[in-house]
């Protein structure tokens, strides 16, 4: 698994480099929370989920169990339809597991803009 961990981190360091020069002048940054907030469903890969569960297990424990209450009412709100905040997004807009790294939070293709600035999503 090792590996296979090696070889999604250096997908994300080949992504990173080439949409580097988009992100110059991106309006995303720490804390902003768009993607997490507004952008709909944002997906993983099973190796993805995999270094997560792992980085979770790090957490305090009272993190761990608050999530998976989050995770369960999140379950429920997407079977309903209903549109979910991403489970890792804190009150302050930071994403808790950001140093993990996924594909929305490594970047992505710049899609919506605000005045004067790219927002990534």
């Amino acid at each position: 698994m090792e590996k296979k961990i090696q070889a999604l981190n250096n997908i994300y360091k080949a992504f990173e480099a080439k949409t580097s020069g988009y992100k110059k002048d991106s309006a995303c940054e720490k804390g902003c929370g768009f993607c997490c907030k507004e952008a709909g469903s944002i997906d993983i890969t099973t190796l993805e989920g995999l270094v997560i569960r792992k980085a979770m297990k790090g957490f305090a424990r009272s993190r761990q169990k608050n999530l998976t209450k989050i995770f369960q009412q999140e379950i429920r709100k997407r079977e309903n339809k209903v549109m979910a905040l991403c489970p890792f997004l804190m009150k302050n807009n930071a994403c808790m597991i950001y140093e993990v790294g996924h594909f929305p939070a490594a970047g992505s293709i710049p899609l919506i803009y605000a005045p004067g600035k790219i927002l990534l999503w």
